[in-house]
């Protein structure tokens, strides 16, 4: 009998029901101004399994993962969710010093709360659920689980008399009150003590949920983060007397591969994923024919590192810090009269932060969207060459050390440049009567100055992290940013 690895907890596979494929994945047709349909399509790996015959709470549990309920909080700089849920209330003071110690958990910060409580409601309410997480007991860091029915694990072994009076779990939601506090999960269903004490969420870090993390003989010893769901028909109830009896079953499973190609809901016409399998630019193609030039000594990637988003490029904000495209890329808006650009960021001070940039030569800028040293959004564009060059910036804001959708449409035609954060419109400017005409010239740099993460000039180079920067010339409507924005929230980043 084989065994296959879900978080870390180990479960018996039924023998021969183990098998691993890789599927075409989709046949995507889209369509560019002047240009034919062309398809784009992914192999992405899958595998499917039926466990041997499982206890009823292991079945339960099971089942609840590879739903994909629950929240994970890494608390590196931010107090967002993996799935996206931020706190409710509470009038808590809090920071994100480095990592707890002794031992070191993971990551690069963790949660202080100084002052009140943080309040989070994932929606408790039939009265079962599960919390994990650190906290700091003079200096050392220990795991906390508790379960609704009173249960309770310090570092992996059951201690029903723990004190935890730190949280609080009521009417639907989960407070925690002053501490420090590092690797949140929370489940709405109890997981049972088997999966509880496998170390989930203490050995190594719980996945970001929706994902799973697979592993074992299922997937050849490799870790592989997927997505699970019941195959076909769900689990299989025994009718042997002895399963009848105990309640017991088999889980048929299918897991699909996370980092493979999943489509957008709103296809961009140049995408960058900065992801170790696919770099998409207009189709796709393994990192061996990237169409892009060398990425600047300052930019990483694929970087994975402490954030809730996956894999991104990090961007270190010196002088070398950019990744241009090509004038073959950039050529495309001639003749255009709209340009369309969103990226998910993080920034990491307050400083001007160039996300995307097209150059008319290798000194003016012909397109940009920039974020400003305060925060604020801005995008701009000229027409031909040494022309007038509309503008608007956002009124809201983009906080440093929090992942945000940003994004603009420049329309020449009519007359408009409009900027969105996080999915809303939150800045236009009509009536830009002075723009010399209705389409982008053929005033392109032939050389440099298109760049992802700095200016055309090489300067304002971002500081932070950069996902799933893209730009089509189709003009998007609010519907797809928000479209794009909760599709990065549901878990196409993560």
């Amino acid at each position: 009998m084989s065994f296959a690895t879900i978080n870390g907890w180990a479960l018996p596979v039924r023998d021969g029901t183990a098998r691993g494929e890789r599927q075409q994945h989709g046949n995507l047709s889209e369509s560019w101004t002047n240009r034919p349909n062309r398809n784009r399509t992914g192999s992405p790996r899958s595998w499917r399994m039926t466990t041997a015959k499982v206890a009823p709470d292991v079945a339960d549990t099971l089942e609840a993962l590879l739903d994909g309920r629950g929240h994970r909080f890494s608390f590196d700089d931010n107090v967002t969710s993996s799935a996206g849920l931020v706190p409710q209330g509470g009038a808590g003071t809090f920071s994100f010093p480095g990592q707890l110690t002794s031992p070191p958990v993971f990551g690069r910060s963790h949660l202080y709360i100084s002052a009140g409580s943080v309040i989070w409601n994932p929606g408790f309410y039939d009265g079962k659920w599960t919390v994990m997480y650190f906290r700091d007991v003079d200096t050392t860091a220990e795991h906390v689980v508790v379960r609704s029915d009173g249960a309770k694990w310090l570092d992996n072994v059951r201690n029903d008399a723990a004190v935890t009076t730190e949280l609080t779990v009521s009417n639907g939601a989960v407070q925690l009150d002053v501490g420090h506090y590092d690797e949140l999960v929370l489940l709405p269903y109890a997981a049972s003590a088997s999966f509880i004490e496998s170390g989930a969420g203490y050995s190594d870090t719980f996945s970001d949920l929706p994902n799973l993390k697979l592993s074992g003989d299922i997937v050849g010893g490799d870790v592989v983060e997927v997505r699970g769901k019941e195959d076909g028909s769900g689990y299989i109830q025994h009718g042997s007397p002895i399963g009848w009896v105990n309640n017991a079953r088999e889980v048929a499973c299918l897991f699909d591969e996370r980092r493979a190609y999943e489509p957008q809901l709103v296809h961009l016409d140049e995408t960058y994923l900065f992801d170790e399998r696919y770099v998409e630019v207009g189709d796709i193609r393994p990192v061996a024919t990237r169409r892009f030039s060398t990425p600047g000594a300052g930019v990483t990637f694929p970087f994975s590192g402490p954030f809730n988003f996956g894999e991104s490029a990090s961007f270190a904000g010196g002088a070398t810090t950019s990744v241009p495209f090509s004038f073959e890329q950039a050529g495309r808006i001639i003749g255009k009269n709209v340009v369309a650009v969103a990226a998910w960021v993080r920034r990491l001070g307050a400083t001007t932060d160039v996300v995307w940039t097209l150059a008319e030569s290798t000194t003016v800028g012909k397109v940009a969207l920039t974020i400003n040293a305060g925060g604020t959004v801005t995008a701009g564009a000229r027409c031909v060459v040494g022309g007038y060059f509309g503008t608007v910036t956002s009124t809201g804001t983009v906080l440093a050390g929090e992942w945000h959708h940003v994004g603009c449409v420049i329309d020449l035609k009519n007359q408009s440049v409009r900027v969105f954060i996080d999915g809303v419109e939150d800045g236009v400017a009509t009536g830009l009567t002075s723009w010399e005409q209705d389409t982008f010239d053929e005033t392109v740099s032939a050389t440099t100055g298109h760049n992802i993460g700095a200016s055309v000039t090489g300067t304002n180079n971002f500081a932070g992290y950069i996902a799933a920067v893209g730009w089509t010339y189709r003009r998007l409507t609010s519907g797809d940013f928000r479209a794009m924005y909760q599709r990065g929230l549901k878990g196409w980043l993560r």
